[in-house]
């Protein structure tokens, strides 16, 4: 399947899967299963994973494309698959035999990753640490606030901190003497079963660890790949914009030229200049939504309005994959 294909098959799943359901989805609070295996069936669980593994190995470009099509259906559908990812791309720094046992399972979308690391993003000690065990496992032990997917999702991808160093590794995703789960009430995506994770003493075996890296290397690497969060906020606006009956005027048109400057500064590695375009993104979907508000006037406050479920979604993505250097840049513009 070409680059285009998978973007053709990606837009179309949105409209005929996940865009019919996406009001029933968010008033309901609870996500059709029928919604990710959908994505599953089409092979984008392995999106970005690479071909020995039985990935798609899609290039960027093709991958936010695809991700602008999902949101732009379902955000709650297209915020738990993108989790999954994470635990795909660190395939890439696993060993060969963690890479043979968790590589092709999820890739083929057979095991569903959720994922536990914003808190490597915050500057102070670690919420969750991990500590050697004798046996070469690790015990760990913390809360992580933030975790999408869960009751639809097999593992959690979870990084924890020992000595300046992250230890990724995968935990089930089921309550236990050692891991629990507290459910948080969104305003917005309330159906991404997300909740907050605690771990206590914890016992992580050699084989669900997947990489070992330096805390101060993630977070290099993690600043040039802020790229794919701001696909979200595009699909959302250009949502927004196929609603209003859009058609090459000014939202279609901004849409485009916001994707074409998160690629440019992505490509040039400019930290501080993808951050401008991340808040950008951001604030272009919150205008989008407020259009479409404004154009279907009073039924835009029933909740099986798509506008108002698109407002409170545009708000979310303010601050969903946000740092410190988007929050400066969305005041900036908002301020």
């Amino acid at each position: 399947m070409t680059n285009g294909d998978l973007v053709a098959t990606a837009r179309d799943l949105a409209e005929t899967n996940l865009f019919p359901s996406a009001n029933r989805t968010d008033v309901e609070g609870r996500l059709p299963r029928s919604s990710l295996d959908a994505i599953a069936a089409g092979g984008f669980y392995g999106l970005m994973g690479p071909k020995s593994l039985g990935g798609l190995e899609a290039d960027p470009t093709t991958a936010g494309l695809v991700i602008e099509a999902f949101a732009g259906g379902c955000l709650t559908s297209a915020f738990i698959w993108a989790q999954h990812h994470v635990a795909v791309r660190l395939m890439s720094a696993a060993s060969s035999a963690i890479a043979e046992l968790w590589g092709p399972k999820l890739c083929a979308g057979d095991i569903r990753a959720g994922v536990a690391f914003a808190h490597l993003r915050r500057e102070g000690p670690s919420p969750i640490v991990a500590v050697p065990e004798p046996n070469h496992g690790w015990r760990v032990t913390g809360v992580a606030n933030w975790m999408t997917g869960w009751g639809a999702v097999q593992v959690i991808n979870i990084a924890a901190i020992h000595n300046e160093q992250v230890v990724w590794f995968l935990a089930d995703a089921v309550e236990g003497p050692t891991l629990s789960a507290q459910p948080l009430a969104l305003s917005a995506v309330n159906s991404s079963g997300t909740v907050s994770i605690r771990l206590t003493n914890h016992i992580v075996s050699p084989d669900r660890v997947i990489a070992i890296q330096q805390l101060s290397d993630w977070r290099t690497r993690d600043r040039l790949n802020l790229r794919q969060n701001g696909s979200y906020a595009l699909g959302l606006a250009q949502r927004c914009a196929t609603l209003l009956g859009d058609e090459g005027n000014p939202l279609t048109l901004a849409v485009d030229a916001a994707r074409n400057d998160l690629d440019a500064q992505a490509t040039a590695a400019n930290v501080d200049g993808l951050a401008a375009a991340r808040a950008s993104a951001s604030w272009l979907a919150v205008r989008a939504a407020a259009a479409l508000t404004v154009h279907e006037a009073g039924k835009s406050m029933i909740t099986d309005s798509h506008a108002q479920r698109l407002g409170r979604e545009a708000m979310f993505l303010l601050v969903q994959g946000q740092t410190a250097p988007i929050r400066e840049a969305q005041k900036r513009l908002l301020l």
